[in-house]
């Protein structure tokens, strides 16, 4: 299986997820989301988000 190394922005993930920006910035500093800053920017491997999700139960709004 080939991993996907493309790393996906914060706006492309919140899409992906059909979350708002400001969710998953919160998941983020809530230290509950895999993400990677680079600079001063979030950055996110579809793999990692993908395991997450298949992790979770629900998303607690």
């Amino acid at each position: 299986m080939e991993t996907d190394k493309k790393l996906y922005t914060l706006d492309e993930i919140a899409s992906y997820l059909q979350l708002s920006r400001e969710k998953v910035t919160r998941l983020i500093k809530e230290k509950q989301f895999p993400a990677h800053k680079i600079d001063k920017q979030w950055r996110f491997f579809l793999h990692e988000v993908d395991s997450w999700v298949a992790n979770r139960n629900s998303f607690d709004e």
